[in-house]
């Protein structure tokens, strides 16, 4: 029997069934025949769910590989045998030349040192249990962070704030500025999420779509459907052909290729459904979340606790003495306003720089100014990361210094 035929096989009815219509006498001087044929289908249909409840349950029950699809290099991939008994004694191929043998314990680990597509076979006493993972070229941040205790690592890394590049023709937060600013040489782009009326998590600065796209109105009170009417302008105001990207898509699109720095993304009630979808695109490894204060680093953790935060000065309070090694943020600001780092360094953050026009309208939007960032570096010379609105000036500025 199906779920979509209550009959069996050879066209006869399960017994059950059998019973229950034979109970109900069809004589219309009992009852109205119409209301005895309307109770004949509702049982029917009730039985009918029930199959479907039945099938579904043996379904879930399938010894399965539970893998993310998609992992960082050296990350700790986390591996699910669903449905083996425990202590079954299992042999794992990791599909890169490793082979372990042991009891099923609930979970594997394994981490992989090179970029490729790998298949996980596991064999167990009741066959053989397959899935494929592909592993990109870009080294997971638990990992790639650590170099910044290393005393002999000069490099500074640099941000390309909303996938910014001197480029005004691109809109900003859209999926060729990802290409962009990728090219640039960025190693994270940031981005910023927000949450449509019914629930898509899409990639836009502001609450509204006014000054980034064709149409008028509020995020929050508007369908993505309705969103994708109307086109995204680039930073010059003219209309593009580009719609704006969901989280996922953006995700998506720079998997493998760089880092992502997720704005607002506390604050707003919609976390954990950030962390979802990046959970899912497998760049969990690959993700900044901006925190901000201590509020927000509290949320973070509250839902992914070895996440990677990405908190402003003060926020970092939260983070002492976990094993993670952070960035912390801050801003250069002109006529010696930048604040100050506080005890962050002090306690293991590695400092990050904003130097960006939205911060500070005397530091330009489309240019880099080299004074500016030499008094940057004479305010923090510790600094190991810089947002910046041109990331191919900055970078070309750092090769000058020796700090790429």
């Amino acid at each position: 029997m199906d779920s979509a035929n209550p009959a069996y096989d050879d066209g006869t009815l399960p017994e059950i069934l059998m019973e229950k219509l034979v109970e109900i006498p069809l004589k219309k001087s009992n009852m109205n025949y119409n209301k005895k044929m309307n109770l004949c289908i509702g049982l029917l249909l009730v039985l009918l769910t029930a199959c479907q409840g039945a099938k579904k349950e043996v379904e879930t029950q399938t010894p399965r590989i539970s893998v993310s699809e998609y992992a960082m290099l050296h990350e700790v991939v986390k591996i699910k045998l669903d449905n083996v008994a425990p202590d079954m004694e299992v042999t794992v191929d990791f599909g890169d030349g490793t082979v372990e043998t042991g009891r099923n314990n609930g979970l594997l680990t394994h981490a992989y040192a090179k970029e490729g597509d790998y298949t996980i076979k596991a064999q167990t006493a009741t066959g053989t249990l397959a899935a494929g993972i592909h592993v990109c070229n870009l080294p997971a941040l638990s990992v790639a962070m650590q170099q910044f205790k290393d005393p002999s690592y000069k490099k500074v890394w640099v941000m390309a704030h909303r996938a910014h590049t001197q480029d005004k023709t691109i809109p900003e937060n859209s999926l060729s500025a990802i290409e962009a600013a990728v090219a640039a040489g960025a190693e994270i782009l940031e981005c910023d999420v927000r949450q449509t009326k019914d629930g898509v998590l899409v990639v836009c600065h502001d609450e509204t779509i006014d000054a980034t796209t064709t149409g008028q109105g509020r995020i929050a009170d508007m369908t993505y459907d309705e969103i994708l009417q109307y086109n995204l302008k680039d930073r010059a105001g003219k209309p593009t052909d580009e719609k704006m990207p969901t989280l996922e898509e953006y995700l998506t699109a720079v998997r493998g290729r760089a880092y992502v720095d997720i704005d607002k993304c506390t604050g707003q009630g919609i976390f954990g459904k950030v962390a979802d979808v990046v959970c899912r695109t497998g760049m969990m490894e690959a993700v900044f979340f901006y925190s901000g204060v201590e509020e927000g680093t509290r949320e973070v953790l509250g839902v992914v606790e070895d996440a990677n935060i990405y908190p402003w000065v003060g926020g970092h309070k939260l983070l002492e003495g976990l094993p993670r090694t952070f960035f912390v943020q801050t801003s250069y600001a002109t006529e010696g306003r930048s604040p100050s780092l506080g005890d962050s360094v002090e306690l293991g953050m590695v400092p990050s720089v904003c130097l960006l026009w939205v911060l500070d309208q005397a530091i330009p939007e489309y240019a880099l100014d080299d004074r500016q960032l030499d008094e940057l570096f004479d305010i923090f010379p510790t600094v190991r990361m810089i947002q910046t609105d041109v990331p191919a000036e900055l970078i070309a500025a750092l090769e000058k210094k020796g700090l790429r």
